[in-house]
């Protein structure tokens, strides 16, 4: 259970399934000073749901996450780590930043 970190057994409601495109490498594109798609992998995925659960996910054959949000607003996609994380990264990361004693 992803709200109460606890082990459960829970019953899942397959409701649809569509296919994704999602980017499955990245490059540095030097113009622009950030990580673009390079790649992009098409998988097959399925929503499922919880009756007692607010989140709605995404998950490929093997169960693997490929997209998920709860009503709160917090939604995970599934992309290439250099767009997920490099580019976040240098667009918080301030040159000018002074650590204050």
């Amino acid at each position: 259970d992803p709200v109460s970190r606890r082990l459960q057994d829970v019953t899942l409601r397959i409701e649809a399934d569509s296919l994704f495109l999602v980017a499955d490498s990245a490059t540095f594109d030097s113009t622009a000073r950030r990580w673009v798609k390079a790649r992009q992998d098409s998988l097959r995925g399925w929503r499922i749901t919880r009756r007692s659960s607010p989140v709605t996910a995404w998950v490929d054959g093997s169960g693997r996450l490929i997209a998920a949000s709860e009503p709160g607003g917090i939604t995970l996609v599934r992309t290439a780590f250099e767009l997920a994380f490099e580019n976040w990264r240098r667009a918080h990361a301030s040159p000018t930043r002074v650590l204050k004693r």
